[in-house]
């Protein structure tokens, strides 16, 4: 019952290394070497790294950003010591320049590419998704790694019903994260296309994703009926009527009462 849509690992070190690999945990841990060497004389900049430091074992910190920037502002006010002297020579110095330039340069194209998309995501509540394919196909081209582009994306091609594209899409989508609702629309779209298996094993995925869920047992409902298979049909609608539920809604109780009605309808007397 407590299982929820969770996109992120309890644990920041875990997460960091799934990410960058070994060269992200070094950089981190010199990061950390270099603080440590810093311990002369503990203030409170130092006892504010070491309790995000501990949290991040259990918890994910650096998803706000308040807890970012007051990283940063401690890191920038602890005096360090020099493990070795370093020689800035001219090129060195061009080669840095260039490289912060370069950044800066990335930086500016992911912003412009973040601001396309979301007037295109604004005009896209208005309907008329086939209109916005063209847009959203021009983006894609010029993708800046943001995996939510792809799964807005699989969304839009999902509501203007070209679900294999949509389903190619999303599966490229499930390389960077791959949650409930990936699961649930990849599912959706082969329905759509009357592939029941394969929508099939991704509502089930889903359902096993986040059991206390009641949507992914009522689209396997639809998709037996659709299909015309009986005896799934009457298993999955005993499963929904048995369901505890976690969050009382109108909706629950309209799937319930859909299931209890199969039920009653193939044995001929009330289900309790």
């Amino acid at each position: 019952m407590l299982a929820d849509n969770v996109k992120h690992p309890f644990n920041e070190y875990l997460l960091l290394t799934i990410k960058y690999g070994i060269g992200g945990l070094l950089a981190l841990i010199a990061v950390i070497f270099s603080v440590i060497k810093s311990l002369n004389k503990i203030n409170n900049y130092h006892l504010c790294l070491l309790s995000i430091g501990i949290v991040a074992f259990f918890s994910y910190p650096l998803r706000y950003p308040f807890i970012v920037v007051m990283i940063a502002y401690c890191l920038a006010n602890i005096k360090y010591k020099s493990f070795f002297a370093i020689k800035v020579r001219f090129v060195t110095k061009v080669i840095v320049t260039v490289f912060i330039g370069g950044m800066f340069l990335i930086l500016a194209q992911d912003i412009q590419f973040e601001k396309r998309w979301g007037q295109v995501v604004q005009i896209s509540r208005f309907g008329n998704y086939n209109k916005l394919l063209d847009e959203y196909k021009a983006l894609y081209s010029e993708w800046n790694g943001n995996p939510m582009f792809l799964y807005n994306y699989g969304v839009i091609l999902n509501k203007s019903e070209h679900y294999n594209e949509s389903n190619t899409i999303l599966f490229e989508c499930t390389k960077y994260f791959n949650d409930y609702e990936v699961q649930m629309l990849i599912a959706d779209n082969y329905s759509k296309l009357e592939k029941w298996d394969y929508a099939e094993a991704f509502y089930y995925s889903a359902h096993n994703m986040i059991p206390n869920r009641f949507m992914p047992l009522y689209k396997l409902m639809l998709l037996y009926k659709y299909s015309g298979n009986t005896k799934q049909i009457i298993d999955i609608a005993k499963i929904i009527i048995n369901q505890e539920v976690k969050v009382p809604s109108e909706i629950v109780n309209m799937i319930k009462m859909e299931a209890q009605n199969i039920v009653e309808q193939s044995s001929g007397h009330t289900v309790r």
